[in-house]
């Protein structure tokens, strides 16, 4: 999806409370993941191996300080197979914090940082400085894994589907997003950073 990383009146409006605030009610990863009732392996695959390269942490070493508030949902896919990392990453690079809240939590900040086609989507991913204004938000799935899913439902909604497709999906789903899509995801959003942080492509770090 494309990132918007205007900032307007958006903060003011979130029911007396900033970002800032929402960031500071935020429970760290290990509280998300002790709380999870759905996909644990997954979390844990993820954590144990988030494929985090050299360019990577040095990347953020260069644009920290950075607050990460993250919404999502253990039983969303999308949000399984991605917020681990972004927990880790706040482990190795001082200056990267890391924080989440459920969507149930949260719905006003869904509303307010809606997606592709104005529609909500999870996880929602938002940077903030450290006086807590907005960088950035990013919400949903990179556009590959968008594209992926949108053939393999060939216009079909997923009621249309019977139990044995279904299955079949999540499994290719996973497959997919531990093949390409955990690091298509990711690169997305830092390909987003180094554009609002006016960062070379060609800075010295590995190629994206």
């Amino acid at each position: 999806m494309t990132p918007v990383m205007n900032d307007r009146a958006t903060v003011g409006k979130v029911k007396k409370m900033t970002l800032k605030d929402y960031f500071e009610k935020a429970r760290p990863y290990e509280a998300f993941y002790q709380k999870a009732e759905k996909n644990r392996d997954i979390l844990e695959e993820v954590y144990a191996d988030p494929n985090l390269m050299p360019s990577d942490l040095k990347f953020f070493a260069e644009v920290a300080p950075l607050n990460i508030l993250a919404i999502g949902e253990d039983w969303c896919p999308d949000v399984v197979h991605t917020v681990p990392r972004w927990a880790r990453l706040a482990e190795r690079v001082d200056g990267i914090a890391f924080r989440i809240l459920t969507k149930s939590e949260t719905p006003e900040l869904i509303e307010q940082h809606l997606g592709p086609g104005n529609k909500e989507r999870i996880p929602l991913y938002i940077f903030l400085n450290q006086e807590g204004k907005r960088i950035l938000y990013w919400s949903g799935r990179a556009r590959v894994a968008d594209e992926w899913v949108l053939a393999r439902r060939n216009r079909r909604v997923y009621a249309d589907f019977s139990q044995e497709e279904m299955e079949q999906f999540g499994h290719d789903f996973r497959v997919m997003y531990r093949e390409r899509f955990r690091r298509e995801n990711f690169q997305e959003i830092k390909d987003a950073l180094a554009v609002a942080f006016a960062i070379p492509f060609d800075a010295g770090l590995d190629p994206f």
